[in-house]
């Protein structure tokens, strides 16, 4: 499914977005791959990264050893379907470690894992039920604290508290609704004693105390704009008029600490004895003791109220009032000014890191420009950065901050940069190496057999990076080495196998990964590989497309050299791409066009215009037998929600010459008429006939010729993202959507059999966020196996969990 503009953002603002590929025509076979895998060998004295193990042979059964990432699914759902396995998708969102530093648990989208540090093993991985917001732990590890939604309103929310070991319910706080500003939950924090706390601000003014057991001890919803709370979660402050007060979170008379005119803001400094406060006339900082003012900052700050940020070293802390902005050196009490309008933004190094540019704080001027770079790293002496490129090839320069950030020297084929702990250096990626670098020479220190998507430096100086399919590793900085690695019981959205070539250890007779192409990823498709594997093709950045040739071991989504490059187009913004069941043509679906290429070259072969710009690409294929391409989609709207669907319009075209065949257009108006779904479709095998929904709502079998319609079955939809897919002998149809997946004898128009969905012990039933929820399903190449896939679209991103099941 193609998202608007707007729904990728507040996606990305959850979860990031994963590289999706198109799905396999039903029925196609692949050549074996040969028995390769991704994880890295590691010495014998080191704690050895399970070998990822393809589906079981047949026939199955409850004892056929299992993929490492997988789990037996214990519920049955109906008697003569057979659960196999499961496959946990999560983006690891933080990484947090107790402070006995025993334990490191990684944060991730619906739940945690915990991590031992001392034999870096994992512990049983707790999904938490429902959607999480705000998930944090207590200093010691032993508690999680999270927000539940509600229901009907999915940000009336309720605090829940888990025991981390066991993931029992500890206690919940639903007497009173926690509602956010903005629809956005800030983070929570857990104290050492066990107490919560929790600030809003913005248009929703909150302050909240819970002890222990789920008891508020302070829930203040009328404080104006200026509030804030002490890190140890003991202090609050207020203002109210011109008065700021000070008080005891777990009760108490509140003291008059001073009178300002104008406050715009208030925050408690590291030191815990004194206090900064903003208003329209400048900053000021006050003992918290005496209430007597130590330092004053004049200087108009506007009328914005103001937000605070310290930095990561707690050197700094950053004032933000919009186009007035301070940041405030803890060391000598000296306050700069910074520019108008930041950015997301960090301090570090004596420098304001932008997405656009490095500012020198104390020079009060404009170092480099970042315009033409993703990731940077400042040394820790301040006078180089490393700054990777944002479009390939990949690069990594080295500026020269001492010299308006000019750069030095570049560095080849690397990206994904880590800071080293000490500053001195960092570590970069390269498809299947991991180097070590400092910032003075071009050459890395020592290269290692190790890839990662992700990592960071812990502030205990652990550095940690993961890969797509689950393993971890902990790296030395001083040794310039691998330590250990594990395998996590889940993987990252980005583990689509599909399309790589190869990524999981092959040697059955059906290998995993092309089972898992048909619906391991959405359908909104940044890249798509041919089904021989010998061709792909992909946005490379908005707008521009690329053909390019398949390695044995290509990473489409990641990087592709530059002599394997067959042609680089720009037809504008992609919806989707796909390539015929022969392989000889691809297409893609662009702004207001569809575009037909010769798959060898990339030569245009036909260029069909659109009537306008499509809003929701639902389905986009060629017909098996390669004549025709058919196109749903729905009407571009202002509306961004992917639950709320408007008009969606059918559009078959004939392949050689480009003409429109059929018109279809199934009418609703945003959830006042209609059914409020999508259009999907699929072709059988022979091209003859197509399945897709009717006017009433239902499932039709039309002629792929004449568009009759011969037969029409199931009951009328209403509110739900529906998938299709056909066994490759076209005898069964798998129908999914909501928590349903269900088998059609579809020539008879008779329901085979019905079951829920497994996942939902993870995602509560809810209309809004059902609306979202993608729901797949798909059959192997010789139909013995069914696979769905159940992905949370309202708060939870791409993640999902993937159900393989066997077919009686």
């Amino acid at each position: 499914m193609r998202y608007t503009i707007l729904s990728i953002f507040l996606l990305s603002l959850i979860a990031g977005c994963a590289p999706v590929a198109q799905p396999a025509e039903p029925g196609t076979q692949f050549p074996p791959a040969p028995a390769t895998s991704t994880f890295v060998p590691v010495q014998p004295t080191q704690t050895a990264i399970p070998t990822v193990v393809p589906t079981p042979s047949y026939p199955l059964t409850r004892n056929d050893p299992l993929p490492s990432n997988l789990q037996l699914i214990t519920m049955e759902n109906a008697a003569d379907l057979i659960p196999v396995a499961n496959l946990d998708t999560a983006s690891i969102s933080d990484v947090f470690v107790t402070d006995s530093g025993d334990k490191i648990i990684l944060l991730t989208s619906f739940g945690y894992q915990v991590l031992d540090r001392t034999t870096f093993l994992a512990e049983k991985y707790q999904p938490l039920s429902g959607i999480i917001f705000g998930l944090a732990f207590s200093p010691d590890g032993s508690r999680a604290v999270h927000f539940v939604p509600g229901n009907p309103k999915l940000f009336d929310l309720s605090l829940k508290v888990t025991d981390a070991k066991s993931g029992k319910t500890l206690c919940v706080y639903n007497a009173e609704p926690i509602s956010p500003s903005g629809n956005i939950p800030a983070p929570i924090t857990i104290q050492s004693d066990g107490s919560i706390t929790y600030l809003i601000s913005g248009s929703r003014n909150q302050m909240w105390r819970w002890d222990a057991d789920c008891r508020a001890t302070l829930n203040d919803k009328s404080a104006g704009n200026v509030l804030t709370m002490s890190e140890d979660g003991k202090l609050a402050a207020v203002g109210e008029g011109n008065e700021i007060f000070v008080f005891s979170t777990s009760g108490g008379p509140r003291k008059r600490l001073a009178e300002i005119s104008n406050p715009r803001g208030v925050y408690f400094l590291p030191d815990g004895k004194s206090i900064l406060i903003t208003s329209k006339a400048g900053n000021a900082i006050y003992d918290l003791a005496s209430g007597e003012e130590t330092h004053d900052f004049p200087g108009n700050m506007g009328d914005y109220y103001a937000r605070y940020k310290l930095s990561q070293d707690g050197e700094w802390v950053v004032i933000n009032a919009y186009k007035q902005n301070r940041a405030l050196r803890l060391s000598d009490t000296a306050l700069f000014t910074l520019p108008g309008e930041i950015p997301t933004s960090r301090l570090e190094t004596g420098y304001l890191v932008t997405n656009d540019m490095i500012w020198d704080i104390e020079k009060q001027g404009k170092i480099a420009s970042l315009k033409n770079y993703a990731e940077v790293i400042i040394s820790a002496d301040g006078t180089r950065a490393a700054a990777s490129s944002v479009n390939e090839p990949r690069s990594i320069d080295i500026l020269d901050l001492a010299n308006g950030g000019k750069p030095l020297f570049s560095i080849s084929d690397y990206s994904k940069l880590i800071a080293l702990p000490d500053r001195n250096g960092f570590i970069a990626a390269n498809q299947e190496k991991t180097a070590f670098f400092n910032f003075t020479n071009d050459q890395p220190l020592k290269v290692i057999d190790l890839f990662y998507m992700d990592g960071l430096a812990l502030e205990n100086g652990d550095v940690l990076v993961w890969d797509q399919l689950g393993a971890i590793h902990q790296i030395d900085p001083v040794n310039h080495s691998l330590m250990r690695s594990t395998q996590l019981p889940f993987v990252l959205p980005e583990a689509s196998p599909q399309n790589l070539a190869p990524a999981w250890a092959q040697g059955w007779e059906h290998p995993f990964e092309d089972f898992l192409a048909g619906f391991m990823t959405p359908r909104w498709s940044q890249w798509v590989v041919s089904h021989n594997r010998q061709i792909g093709l992909r946005e490379v950045e908005r707008g521009v497309v690329q053909f390019f040739t398949m390695q044995e071991n290509s990473q489409a989504w990641q990087q592709v050299s530059a002599q394997d490059v067959i042609k680089t187009l720009t037809p504008g913004d992609v919806y989707e791409m796909t390539f015929s069941p022969d392989d000889r043509l691809a297409a893609g679906v662009f702004e207001k066009k569809v575009v037909i290429w010769d798959a060898l070259t990339g030569a245009e072969q036909l260029s069909i215009p659109l009537p306008a710009t499509p809003g929701a690409v639902h389905d986009f294929e060629f017909t098996p037998d390669g004549s025709k391409i058919l196109l749903s989609h729905e009407r571009n709207t202002r509306d961004y929600s992917v639950g709320i669907h408007t008009d969606a319009s059918l559009r078959v075209f004939d392949v050689q010459t480009g003409r429109l065949l059929k018109f279809f257009e199934l009418k609703q108006d945003f959830r006042k008429s209609g059914c409020n779904i999508g259009l999907p479709f699929v072709i059988s095998s022979d091209s003859a006939q197509v399945i897709t929904i009717t006017d009433n709502c239902r499932l039709g079998i039309f002629d792929a010729a004449t568009w009759e319609l011969k037969k029409e079955f199931h009951d009328p939809f209403k509110d739900a993202n529906i998938d299709l897919a056909f066994s490759p002998d076209s005898r069964l149809l798998a129908v999914a959507y909501q928590n349903k997946l269900e088998l059609w004898d579809w020539s008879a128009g008779e329901l085979v059999k019905s079951y829920s969905n497994p996942a939902l012990r993870i995602y509560p039933p809810h209309r809004d966020a059902e609306l979202g929820y993608m729901y797949q399903a798909a059959f192997s190449p010789d139909g013995r196996l069914i696979g769905t896939r159940f992905s949370g679209e309202a708060g939870m991103g791409y993640n999902s969990i993937v159900t393989l099941w066997g077919v009686p």
